[in-house]
């Protein structure tokens, strides 16, 4: 598999749900800088299961989460064909996410984290420190 961080700011890909080693889970102490490429062998031997995939950098997973990096992944082991379930793709099984999201007047994405994150966000960075302690 291959990850490619086109965006402006470091990003992670973390594996929500697949029994994965620890090398290639993708958390926050594994960043992915912008421009750079992940090669990575993932090898699933797990139960069927329906996981996810999202971003995990520090202080930023909500805001690439809410704009879209995430995605699903289904884990089939056959054990489920004799099961009365949906089992045509697209027909009767639909995988779904749902994401709450606000928009601008102009189409966009609004995005606007709660005040404790934006307050904790702040306070993290060494440079607003001095800015906001008490």
């Amino acid at each position: 598999m291959t990850i490619e961080n086109a965006l402006n700011r470091i990003t992670t890909v973390h594996w929500h749900g697949l029994l994965v080693l620890g090398d290639v889970d993708g958390g926050p102490h594994q960043p992915i800088k912008p421009g750079d490429v992940r090669r990575l062998a993932l090898k699933i031997d797990q139960p069927a299961a329906t996981d996810w995939f999202h971003p995990h950098p520090h202080h930023d997973t909500a805001r690439q989460v809410y704009m879209g990096l995430t995605g699903m992944i289904i884990v089939d082991d056959g054990s489920s064909a004799h099961l009365a379930l949906p089992q045509t793709y697209g027909m009767d099984d639909l995988p779904l996410i749902l994401q709450d999201r606000s928009f601008e007047p102009d189409g966009s994405l609004g995005y606007n984290p709660s005040p404790m994150a934006t307050a904790w966000y702040q306070a993290a960075d060494p440079a607003n420190r001095k800015r906001l302690s008490c």
